[in-house]
């Protein structure tokens, strides 16, 4: 449906409406930049917002003015308003509602600030009077795609052309992992847009716009984080190939389309790299065989939608096969599918794939249909754009096959955008009277309300993380404590959904607990608050974010601090948090390893208490709850050991355990099997001279931390270690030697340059 006034008036006032309506359409490509341009405090969704809202009030204003409306109803304007419904509907019931208007790195990722853009121009779009306005909105896109274009290419080849880019980040270059990906979905919207330049009649309009908005859904229903790149380098190319006019461009989009088809089906069906020589990074591609094992158990679960957004990821990390830790990939999380087609069964399940793969099949039956019955040469000149574009993702899809299902829908929605602006150009507008009037304006009403509430929210947003940012600043020019705390707070009071606020005012109110408890009259009340305070902000990131491990790691490491700090008991707290961690990612052994470790800690304290202690019966107990610990961190360390069996750290715990049970000769055994099966384990080393120093041997003592040192020649403990044990040993030379390269690592240590001095007088 499209609201429209009945008369069309030449005035100045209608003008200045259709550039405020296509100034987005240039400015869009620009905003899909794969970084946020940091050193500005620049939040692209909300700008683009603005402009959205701008476009919408003065249309609102237009409204007013001629006091006529009408309407015109076409198949897109029915089946989107049933996408927007859908899609709404979805961004309630999802995990990201919060962020999903707009965020604070801009739209790629949220899909409620694409529907606000794509209502956008589903009403205000076709109120362009003219097909030359039409046109022109179309050369606007092209256009600003191709700044795009020139500027990444600038970017790739490290041309810093913009003030902000020397300060931002590298994400920039991460993007490239998909960097087919846009080229990908300009190839649809504009062979989408080709199609119905002219009004298209029949089974293949009908069954194109259902299976389309079928597709469409599945926009609100994914949320992955995207490159942009491929959109740079297609819309780049199809502007020269704009200028194109030769009879042979059909030709050339009917082969390079059915190309691309066909490896759309075998980058989907084939694991990546099968046939290529170019391998993708290790960490990001699971084998086959774990991809298998995952898909059968999630659509054994869940077959009909899947488990919706990264939904790959998280059942890697909950259901992965146990031995598939003992791999050389055990300790990554984020893994993909070996292929594509099992990353769209779990996160969509079958009405999801089917669905994608019906659009993809109707996109290229409709587009071989268009070139063989049309001759008309602006039909050929879209055609050879289109085709360019599809060409170059073709290329660059056999180095980065995946991440493609989100952009490749929003551009298809923008393609079908351009057919309902074709269809209201070609159809009567009707009489809007009466209460239809009034529903229409109501109707629009609400449409403003959503876009101020967008802009308002992102305003919120945005100011938050330039509070953030200023506060992060503050801390590293060493301001006001207070000062950096108020802007934290600020910040969480503005966008109380993110979680890393919380965990930086944590970290600041330890800070202030620490000052003062350091102040020559210790402020024990102050830091007694200060305690509270932090301690409140992590339970409120725990609060925004519990599905995440990465939180309970966090919240495991402040506990620790805090106990290092005010010398409180946290461990049973850092331990409980690790175990949640442990909930979220079973099969993840590091969680069980960090818990351990605590548990050791825990046994050490106890083991040196019960050695101080005078009164029999506290021995006695420090004892016994030493030995609950040491079982304790022992079960710990089993849990990893089960699932990886060959893994250093548990093992080096277990050890550890022997050690504290008075089982020296045991430790020692097992650490030395360790080093035997992974030479390069520092820690392992070190600990092996540590128990040989403490039973005096000496020699043995010196050639593990000799190791430890040849493993890592950067740690200044290791040679300062050594340098002491040489000074024991009585090799001046030698101790020398170590404590000159302690003071090379790290110069500036008053006892060290003694040692030296001492040393050099004593030659």
């Amino acid at each position: 449906m499209r609201l429209m006034p009945l008369k069309a008036h030449g005035s100045m006032f209608n003008a200045w409406f259709e550039w405020l309506v296509t100034l987005p359409a240039l400015l869009t490509p620009i905003f899909f930049l794969p970084f946020t341009p940091d050193a500005l405090g620049f939040n692209k969704t909300l700008l683009l917002l603005v402009f959205v809202l701008a476009a919408g009030v003065v249309w609102f204003a237009r409204l007013v003015r001629e006091r006529q409306l009408a309407w015109v109803s076409t198949p897109f304007g029915r089946l989107l308003g049933l996408f927007v419904l859908v899609a709404v509907l979805a961004w309630l019931f999802s995990p990201y509602r919060y962020t999903g208007l707009v965020g604070a790195v801009g739209f790629e990722n949220h899909p409620l600030a694409l529907l606000l853009i794509a209502a956008f121009y589903a009403v205000l779009v076709s109120q362009l009077s003219s097909p030359t306005a039409l046109h022109r909105l179309l050369r606007f896109l092209v256009l600003g795609s191709g700044l795009v274009f020139l500027y990444a290419l600038a970017k790739l080849f490290g041309l810093e052309l913009l003030p902000w880019d020397r300060t931002s980040s590298g994400v920039f270059l991460l993007a490239t992992n998909s960097s087919g990906v846009l080229g990908l979905m300009a190839a649809a919207s504009l062979t989408l847009s080709l199609g119905f330049l002219r009004r298209e009649t029949g089974a293949w309009r009908w069954t194109l716009i259902v299976v389309s908005v079928l597709a469409f859904v599945l926009l609100a229903i994914l949320d992955h984080r995207i490159g942009w790149i491929g959109a740079m380098i297609g819309l780049g190319l199809l502007l020269l190939a704009r200028l194109l006019r030769s009879d042979a461009a059909s030709t050339l989009a009917t082969a390079g389309l059915s190309f691309l088809i066909a490896l759309i089906f075998v980058l989907y069906l084939v694991p990546i790299g099968r046939f290529t020589s170019v391998t993708p990074p290790a960490d990001l591609v699971l084998d086959s065989r774990t991809s298998r094992a995952i898909t059968a158990d999630v659509l054994r679960q869940d077959p009909v939608f899947g488990r919706g957004p990264e939904s790959f990821l998280y059942a890697f990390a909950t259901e992965r096969p146990p031995a598939y830790n003992d791999g050389p990939l055990w300790n990554i999380r984020f893994l993909k599918a070996s292929n594509e087609f099992h990353q769209l069964l779990v996160g969509t399940g079958i009405v999801g794939t089917v669905t994608f793969f019906a659009f993809v099949l109707m996109l290229a039956g409709f587009v071989i249909h268009r070139l063989l019955h049309e001759s008309h040469e602006e039909e050929r000149l879209w055609s050879g754009a289109a085709t360019a574009a599809w060409l170059a993702v073709a290329a660059s899809l056999f180095f980065f096959p995946w991440s493609m299902m989100t952009t490749f829908l929003f551009f298809a929605l923008a393609g079908v955008l351009m057919g309902q602006a074709r269809f209201a150009l070609d159809s009567r507008p009707v009489r809007l009277d009466g209460h239809r009037r009034s529903l229409a304006l109501v109707g629009f009403s609400l449409f403003i309300i959503v876009a101020v509430t967008g802009v308002f929210m992102g305003g919120r947003f945005w100011l938050a993380e330039w509070k953030y940012q200023r506060s992060l600043d503050g801390i590293s020019q060493t301001e006001d404590i207070e000062q950096v705390r108020n802007r934290l707070v600020s910040a969480i009071s503005l966008h109380p959904w993110e979680a890393k606020y919380y965990f930086t005012l944590a970290q600041t109110d330890l800070v202030r607990a620490q000052l003062a408890l350091q102040k020559e009259e210790p402020d024990q009340a102050a830091a007694q608050n200060a305690f509270a305070t932090a301690l409140a902000a992590v339970q409120g990131a725990a609060r925004v974010e519990p599905q995440y491990p990465d939180t309970y790691e966090q919240l495991a490491n402040f506990y620790i601090l805090a106990q290092n700090i005010s010398g409180s008991d946290f461990l049973d707290a850092a331990i409980a948090s690790y175990g949640l961690a442990a909930n979220i990612e079973p099969q993840n052994p590091l969680h069980y390893v960090s818990a351990g470790r605590l548990e050791l800690g825990r046994a050490g304290l106890l083991a040196t208490q019960s050695e101080q202690t005078e009164s029999e019966e506290d021995r006695t107990a420090a004892t016994e709850q030493r030995d609950q610990a040491l079982e304790r961190a022992n079960a710990f360390f089993d849990e990893a050991l089960e699932r990886k069996r060959a893994f250093p750290s548990a093992s080096l715990g277990k050890a550890l355990v022997l050690e504290l049970q008075g089982d020296v000769e045991a430790a020692v055994a097992a650490l030395q099997a360790i080093l035997s099966t992974s030479p390069n384990d520092e820690q392992t080393w070190i600990d092996l001279g540590r128990i040989e120093n403490n039973r005096d041997n000496v020699d043995a003592a010196l050639t593990a931390f000799t190791q430890a040192a040849l493993v890592n020649p950067a740690n200044t403990g290791t040679f300062l270690t050594i340098a002491q044990l040489q000074e024991e040993k009585g090799d001046t030379a030698a101790a020398l030697a170590a404590y000159q390269k302690v003071n090379a690592l790290a110069p500036g240590d008053a006892g060290v340059e003694a040692k030296i001095e001492k040393l050099q007088a004593s030659e």
